[in-house]
């Protein structure tokens, strides 16, 4: 079924305007002809889209072709989901499966995990000024009168305080 109307919503902002609506409504349509759905808008637009970023990530950081895989399984997952819980039967079968691959995938990755060592992180050197000198607890403080460690002027054992 192919809707136009003359103020031209739907092909200039790609959205189906008031008119549109209307015209369903008088015709009793249930639901919006799929020519009125653009591309953009579907939810399969989001894993096509997510795949051909996939392909155009491999030269990209590893964390965001990561972080792109994980969105399109979710996808797709949300999908199988929609679907297995129709009836009782699909549900059991995809609960099954799901088991299935995650044990397989735990197996998997605990032999990589086994063949890869632990390495040390990589040390970074931090802005402002080095610590060249570690001290033990307090900073060694002088006297300024008698220039002896462990004491200031104010309690100095040599130079008593004057009595006013």
């Amino acid at each position: 079924v192919a809707i136009t109307c003359s103020c031209k919503m739907m092909e200039s902002a790609g959205i189906p305007c008031r008119h549109i609506f209307h015209v369903m409504m008088l015709e009793q349509l249930a639901r919006i002809p799929p020519t009125l759905i653009l591309g953009r808008w579907a939810k399969s637009a989001k894993v096509s889209k997510v795949m051909k970023m996939i392909a155009a990530a491999s030269h990209l950081d590893k964390e965001v072709s990561k972080t792109t895989k994980f969105g399109s399984l979710s996808a797709a997952c949300t999908n199988l989901c929609l679907f297995a819980t129709k009836n009782e039967q699909s549900y059991m079968i995809v609960l099954d499966e799901i088991q299935l691959l995650t044990l397989r995938f735990e197996q998997m990755n605990c032999v990589l995990q086994a063949s890869m060592k632990l390495k040390d992180p990589v040390t970074v050197n931090s802005k402002g000024c080095s610590k060249s000198v570690k001290h033990d607890g307090a900073k060694n403080h002088k006297c300024s009168k008698c220039f002896q460690p462990g004491y200031t002027k104010r309690t100095c054992p040599l130079y008593p305080p004057k009595d006013m």
